[in-house]
């Protein structure tokens, strides 16, 4: 019954890429060569829930608003399509949310990062520094109206205008790599 009448912002793709770096510095200097819109730096705090399939995670940003996200994506070090759907708060929502999900579901684990987000056409650009983890990029391209052909594409000519072939790529999102860390 939900499924058909509650859409929020519906279900959407991105082209994912997640990459390890010692820091950022060179990727800004290709982003800035590229004539790359900055968008702005973000303070994010998503709160991870334990579900059955997928990932779950209550995200705050700058601690005015926040969001509900749920994704799937395979666990690929290359790049893969994300399915999600996000549905926008009030940080007042949030807080109430947050009760009712740690009743129903056990919080898993609680990523902190800052996040600069640049843009190339439709790419999201994310340098993040995430506590615990260390310097990472991700690049979000999103579908949108167009094919995946033609996402697939741009996604790959920002791989190549930013020189990601060489870095580390990771298969997992950062709520897993910061569990398994805990787990050593």
């Amino acid at each position: 019954m939900f499924r058909n009448t509650l859409c929020y912002n519906g279900h959407m793709q991105n082209i994912e890429l997640k990459v390890q770096l010692a820091n950022h510095r060179a990727i800004r200097d290709h982003l800035k060569r590229a004539k790359a819109r900055r968008v702005r730096t973000i303070d994010q705090v998503d709160t991870y829930f334990r579900v059955r399939s997928g990932k779950l995670k209550l995200r705050a940003i700058d601690k005015k608003r926040a969001e509900l996200i749920r994704y799937e994506r395979p666990r690929l070090r290359d790049s893969k399509v994300s399915q999600y759907t996000v549905v926008p708060l009030s940080m007042k929502q949030a807080t109430q949310l947050f009760t009712i999900l740690e009743g129903l579901y056990a919080p898993l684990v609680v990523v902190v990062k800052k996040r600069e987000l640049w843009m190339i056409k439709k790419t999201r650009i994310h340098l993040d520094v995430v506590h615990g983890l260390g310097t990472y990029l991700e690049l979000e391209t999103v579908v949108g109206e167009r094919s995946l052909a033609r996402a697939h594409d741009e996604h790959k000519q920002v791989i190549d205008l930013l020189d990601l072939d060489g870095g580390v790529r990771v298969a997992v999102s950062y709520s897993d790599l910061l569990l398994s860390k805990k787990k050593k």
